[in-house]
């Protein structure tokens, strides 16, 4: 099970002690978020929900009871467990008054980490009951709609009702981008609008048909009786009509749209959690099919057979041909050229080879980086031209040639690479190195630089047949 840490929102002006506070809390696991006034404190309570708040006490009157009563008293989705500084000048009459206005408990300044610890203790337990009291209630708070616990066990009862013939269908939809909305307009805003699609959402189901909020922007929805095909054509008029719709977003209107993925089930064949994993899956299909869409179960499987074909052995690259895989000729050299200057180019252009043609642009040879970097082994004198350093039989295959024919030639033959040609004319090489790459996975670093040189035009090139590693 993945440990999601608690929020703490720390609210103070003194600095030293919101740093230090931090380092403690960061240290034991918690996760600490620091406002230096009231203010501040309620634009990151609202945006980043936090599970509690440690407030200065000596804020009271600069806006902390304020922010009191936005996070204590029901502003907020869920409760957040607000605990009070206090100081030996901060009167008794102040420490009523916020605990009127919902704080929860109060810690006295300088603060001693064992008590704190032990407060927080206290709180953590008393969260963790309230959110087992509104699971056990089966309502969301903020939407009034039944929650994901009380849905999961209506689809139970559903999948196991005696008699029951029909299929049971699950609509999992999630708003697209919906977080933009809290970013831009704020929490309390986004919430509403959140109110308006879940009222929206009733409105669309029949009296036998249960919508359910699962928290954030997602939403179930039980269609008893209800074919896959019959719960797609419900899933595509509720996706349009929301789509059509203008939201209200505190003074602008915003078009929400959603992604939806519908499932459906005989009773008895499946277990609620096995039908709304596969409405899940659905719905991660809709997301990944650009969004504002509804797919059907069923035309994942014909999908994942489709890819499984292609992925089977010789079928990825079944109708690759040469000319789909090489790097195209874009400098040639000719025989009479000096050395270094086939060298220089190489290095400018960072290939493994260039083709070597006559005046009338006809292949008759090949010069390879590694040829160039063993002219001066074994005391012969060193090249003076094209001529005195290029292959003159390199292999070519015609664009046409398939990619199994490359396989096999690299396969066969000790020979790292191969020219294309059209007639007698080089278009482009292929290597072994770079017609192996392409079956691996690429990553951000698969085409860096081994080294960070000084900064040059030159530093830009990237190699078109570089390694995969």
């Amino acid at each position: 099970m993945i440990s999601t840490p608690l929020k703490i929102l720390l609210v103070s002006r003194d600095q030293a002690m919101l740093v230090s506070l931090s380092k403690f809390l960061d240290l034991l696991g918690f996760e600490a978020l620091q406002a230096a006034d009231p203010r501040q404190a309620s634009v990151a309570a609202a945006s980043e929900r936090p599970d509690l708040l440690i407030l200065d006490a000596a804020l009271l009157a600069h806006g902390g009871r304020e922010l009191c009563r936005a996070v204590c008293g029901g502003g907020m989705r869920s409760h957040v467990f607000t605990l009070l500084l206090t100081e030996e000048q901060t009167s008794l009459a102040e420490i009523v008054e916020a605990l009127k206005l919902g704080v929860d408990d109060f810690l006295s300044r300088p603060i001693v980490f064992g008590e704190l610890l032990a407060r927080l203790r206290s709180a953590a337990r008393g969260l963790e009951y309230e959110r087992r009291v509104q699971a056990y209630l089966g309502t969301d708070p903020l939407l009034g709609l039944p929650n994901a616990n009380a849905f999961c066990q209506a689809l139970r009862a559903a999948l196991e009702e005696p008699g029951c013939a029909g299929s049971v269908a699950v609509v999992a939809i999630d708003l697209d981008f919906f977080d933009r909305l809290n970013y831009m307009y704020g929490r309390p805003e986004a919430d509403e609008t959140l109110r308006s699609v879940a009222k929206m959402l009733e409105k669309a189901c029949h009296a036998t048909d249960i919508a359910a909020s699962c928290g954030d922007d997602k939403f179930w929805v039980l269609l008893p009786d209800k074919s896959e095909a019959d719960a797609g054509q419900w899933a595509e008029h509720f996706r349009a009509a929301l789509a059509d719709s203008s939201m209200s977003v505190g003074v602008v209107t915003e078009t929400i749209t959603a992604s939806l993925g519908v499932t459906a089930a005989a009773a008895g064949t499946c277990t609620a959690q096995e039908v709304m994993e596969r409405a899940d899956e659905a719905l991660q299909a809709a997301k990944r099919s650009g969004r504002n869409c509804v797919i059907l179960r069923t035309a994942l499987d014909d999908e994942s057979n489709a890819w499984t074909n292609l992925g089977a052995p010789g079928k990825l690259f079944d109708r690759t041909m040469a000319r789909d895989v090489m790097a195209p000729c874009t400098v040639f050299l000719r025989p009479d050229e000096p050395a270094a200057h086939a060298a220089a180019m190489l290095k400018r252009t960072w290939q493994s080879a260039l083709t070597v043609v006559d005046r009338d642009g006809n292949l008759v040879g090949l010069v390879t980086a590694e040829e160039v970097g063993l002219q001066h082994v074994g005391g012969d004198p060193p090249p003076a031209s094209v001529a005195d350093l290029m292959t003159t039989d390199p292999q070519r295959f015609a664009e046409e040639a398939t990619f199994a024919e490359l396989v096999s030639f690299f396969s066969q033959f000790e020979r790292s690479l191969a020219v294309i040609v059209v007639g007698a004319k080089p278009v482009g090489i292929v290597t072994r190195t770079a017609l192996a790459a392409l079956s691996e996975p690429l990553c951000v670093e698969s085409f860096s630089a081994e080294c960070e040189d000084e900064p040059t035009s030159d530093s830009l090139t990237v190699p078109d047949a570089c390694t995969i590693r």
